[in-house]
């Protein structure tokens, strides 16, 4: 509390001095910035929270404390538990999708991703963003996702999208 005291005794006189509520970060404990990432919508990627999150935390622990966050929050998307994906953010890029399975470590940033389909079950799969063109329109279908099996991506591509067509 001495090193506080002396620390507000150097502030000049005019500054802003800023407090933000919440509480103290406890050991193995550090804050996690979630962004929403909608890949149709136009604003595709926004701000959503900045919880507190205990290191090697399970994914599926983190999606239900994401999901009661943004309840009391308001946040206005519709969060599932087994309807959405947590990935790491690089930059602006979406990046590894974390599995149910798996722990959380000390990533800063994460996209939290509602989905509409299937989730990957397992680290064997790809998943793929497709724009279907269509020429004769002259126009683009939306952004639809395809999970791929990683042992023949290039062949399975083609599979995936006949699949998505039929189903």
């Amino acid at each position: 509390m001495e090193r506080l005291d002396k620390t507000l005794k150097n502030i000049k006189s005019g500054s802003k001095l800023i407090v933000r509520l919440g509480r103290a970060l406890g050991r193995a404990e550090y804050r996690i910035k979630l962004y929403l990432l909608q890949v149709n919508n136009t604003e595709f990627c926004k701000f959503m929270m900045k919880p507190i999150v205990a290191k090697d935390t399970p994914v599926r622990e983190l999606k239900k404390q994401i999901i009661e966050e943004a309840k009391v929050q308001g946040i206005d998307c519709v969060l599932e538990l087994d309807k959405m994906r947590l990935r790491d953010k690089r930059g602006i890029i979406p990046d590894s999708v974390y599995l149910d399975d798996e722990s959380i470590d000390t990533t800063s940033q994460m996209y939290v991703e509602p989905l509409t389909g299937t989730e990957m079950k397992h680290e064997a799969q790809i998943q793929v963003y497709v724009i279907r063109w269509r020429p004769s329109q002259c126009s683009v279908d939306p952004i639809e996702e395809i999970i791929l099996d990683k042992i023949d991506p290039k062949h399975a591509i083609g599979r995936g999208i006949i699949y998505n067509k039929e189903h």
